[in-house]
């Protein structure tokens, strides 16, 4: 079985989360004097972060495919951060989308990765061994806190943006502080893997 898996981030408020009074304090600015570009350096940092320990802090919705109709799956998630229910649908014959009643999708609320069941009582119509009919799902992943030490990394982060505004310094290289890649790499995520389905795909 392939799956594909589709994200859909509603990013984090970045600014709120870390408050103009720090930002202020951090940067030794007036917020409210520079407060666009301000808020364009956090989002910019909060990215590099997010990049650095390969996790993702805001809202996520995802949709995704089974390229077949199977009984059970797993999808590459916390089950823990799931919100609500899991959605299954699947396409009979005549290619039409068939919801299955939720009281027929039971899924799991701990654990990696999350699995996700049918009722063995339910039987889907419209499907044949002619043609391999597919499955599609969709849920909502909560937002993971971000850590005090990656909200330094996120205003530090800031600073070298603001300190460094343009791409190339000449006579110099600039990187990242390295107190940002110490703080980051405490809470870095192994590459995304599911060890179930091997052939997956997160686009």
């Amino acid at each position: 079985m392939r799956q594909t898996i589709k994200e859909t981030v509603t990013p984090v408020d970045i600014v709120s989360v870390l408050t103009t009074g720090v930002i202020e304090s951090h940067l030794r600015v007036t917020y409210s004097a520079d407060s666009s570009y301000l808020d364009g350096l956090a989002k910019a940092a909060l990215a590099a972060v997010e990049k650095e320990v390969n996790e993702t802090f805001g809202q996520v919705a995802v949709s995704g495919d089974n390229s077949e109709y199977v009984n059970e799956f797993t999808v590459p998630y916390e089950a823990s951060r799931i919100r609500g229910v899991v959605v299954v649908n699947y396409y009979d014959e005549t290619d039409a989308n068939i919801p299955i009643d939720t009281v027929n999708v039971v899924q799991s609320t701990q654990g990696y990765p999350a699995v996700i069941q049918i009722n063995p009582d339910f039987k889907p119509t419209g499907i044949t061994k002619k043609r391999p009919y597919h499955q599609t799902f969709s849920f909502t992943i909560d937002p993971k806190p971000l850590p005090e030490g990656l909200k330094q990394a996120v205003l530090m982060m800031m600073a070298h943006f603001y300190e460094n505004r343009e791409a190339v310094l000449t006579g110099r290289v600039v990187e990242p502080p390295l107190a940002f890649r110490f703080l980051c790499a405490q809470y870095k995520r192994p590459a995304l893997r599911q060890p179930y389905n091997p052939e997956f795909i997160v686009r």
